[in-house]
């Protein structure tokens, strides 16, 4: 039985999110010479927008006022908080073990920040997002759920 709030599943943007993933995954695979990861991370924050706002309009149907940003906030925290902050628990547990100190230092550093959602922040304030100190951090993809988090 479908409520009156059923949004049905749109195949031309899931296929527009195909496209972007393959251009991303191209452009990681093979820098000098892919090119257009930039315009799919375009693609993939305009369609958070999208979805956001969908989720948001089908929420207001149901609540008013601060109780539609509420169920909105809720709903997206309680999705990707606890999955995010157990990866990031488990990549710093494994860290220790595997990393110098001094390594494991600026490890620390980045986990803080992905934790915190900032790390667009603390990634923008290293020497270079494509600097060989940020490539070889694990949390340097993690800008995109901070931004997404602010």
């Amino acid at each position: 039985m479908q409520s009156d709030l059923y949004i049905p599943r749109r195949q031309d943007i899931d296929g527009l999110r195909g496209v972007a993933i393959v251009m991303v995954v191209l452009f990681h695979a093979f820098p000098a010479t892919v090119h257009g990861g930039f315009a799919a991370v375009s693609v993939f924050f305009t369609l958070a927008g999208y979805f956001a706002a969908r989720s948001l309009v089908r929420i207001q149907a149901q609540y008013t006022g601060w109780r539609a940003v509420y169920r909105f906030l809720y709903g997206r925290a309680s999705r990707l908080v606890f999955p995010y902050w157990l990866m990031i628990l488990v990549s710093l547990c494994a860290a220790y073990f595997v990393s110098l100190p001094i390594d494991f230092k600026k490890f620390s550093d980045a986990s803080l920040s992905a934790a915190a959602f900032i790390s667009n922040v603390f990634f923008r304030r290293a020497d270079s997002y494509f600097g060989p100190g940020s490539f070889e951090n694990p949390y340097l993809h993690t800008w995109y759920i901070s931004i997404l988090m602010q």
